[in-house]
């Protein structure tokens, strides 16, 4: 009997009926069909070549699994004000209908509610770096809220303040300002200007009274637009912390300089005369001027001998051919 007749009725595999197959999974799947070759069935199915996965809801890489690994994550927007509710998401390919990209929704009931803006605070100085940030419903450790910081390395460069000069006369509207690190376009760094429509106005300088006698001291002052309390328009005090001395006081013997002259006790002290004998009679060649008599001076010019206690105004003229008591005359009595 010869292989293949397996009805010994003289031809080979008469009779055989081909069938469809399939192989291959997902975008790799193809139809195929039996058929008898030579004795054997040949299987002509061969699976598709899988390809780089894609978001197209299909299995492109042929492994089962339809999108896996490129999915994408959407977040519920139930208060349709752009921003997700972290804490509700869905994978897709595309944006499903109520869902956004973004998950910086702090509450997702109320559109007034979203993440904050925070900024990276590396040296701790309370300022935050304007180029590195981060959106978070609370702040995060190591960030504020501001964005002030010239140089995050160091504590001690911070941002200043700017004022607007709309009138380009160098002084700033001290009610227009901003924070920078260096002064805007029509800034700058004072607030000095008392009108900033025009630039014939500007500050004026007030000087401290402290004494309260309307005179100001030259060496306390401030700029402002009206007089600060405790501040007057001039600086002629001589002396801030005396109410009693100022331009046109009257001038007292009291070693003080009254009325702001530039000297003490002028056209008030008295002369006194030296009483170098110590009879309380002065000599009145030698004078000095003062308020009280100095030491060793009286108010009394009449000694004609200062070297001489025994002769003065008040002693007793004797026979000695002496002026004993300066009546200009010698002896006078005695004949």
């Amino acid at each position: 009997m010869t292989a293949g007749i397996n009805d010994c009725d003289g031809a080979v595999d008469e009779g055989y009926v081909s069938l469809q197959t399939s192989c291959g999974i997902g975008e790799c799947a193809r139809k195929g069909w039996t058929s008898c070759i030579n004795g054997q069935e040949i299987d002509s199915c061969k699976p598709g070549l899988p390809t780089a996965e894609i978001c197209d809801d299909k299995d492109n890489d042929c492994d089962g699994v339809q999108d896996d690994g490129v999915l994408l994550v959407f977040y519920q927007d139930l208060d349709h004000d752009g921003y997700g509710n972290p804490n509700a998401s869905v994978l897709a390919c595309t944006t499903p209908s109520g869902c956004v990209v973004n998950s910086n929704d702090c509450d997702d009931t109320t559109a007034a509610i979203t993440q904050l803006t925070f900024y990276q605070d590396l040296d701790h100085d309370g300022y935050g770096n304007p180029n590195a940030s981060v959106l978070a419903c609370t702040t995060p450790s190591g960030c504020v809220v501001n964005s002030n910081d010239c140089d995050d390395t160091t504590a001690a460069i911070t941002q200043l303040t700017f004022y607007q000069d709309l009138d380009s006369d160098g002084y700033g509207n001290p009610n227009k300002s901003v924070l920078a690190c260096a002064a805007p376009s029509g800034y700058v760094a004072n607030s000095n200007d008392c009108d900033d429509t025009t630039a014939v106005i500007t500050q004026l300088t007030f000087y401290q009274d402290a004494d309260g006698d309307g005179y100001g001291s030259r060496y306390v002052y401030a700029l402002a637009c009206t007089a600060p309390n405790g501040y007057v328009e001039n600086n002629w005090d001589c002396n801030d912390s005396d109410a009693a001395m100022y331009p046109g006081a009257v001038e007292i013997c009291d070693g003080k300089d009254n009325n702001c002259s530039g000297a003490a006790d002028e056209g008030v002290q008295l002369t006194f005369y030296q009483d170098a004998d110590a009879d309380t009679f002065g000599n009145a060649a030698v004078t000095m001027l003062a308020c009280t008599a100095p030491a060793g001076y009286v108010a009394d010019a009449s000694d004609c001998n200062d070297a001489n206690a025994a002769i003065n105004p008040a002693a007793v003229e004797v026979c000695d051919n002496v002026d004993n008591n300066c009546a200009g005359g010698i002896d006078e009595g005695y004949y």
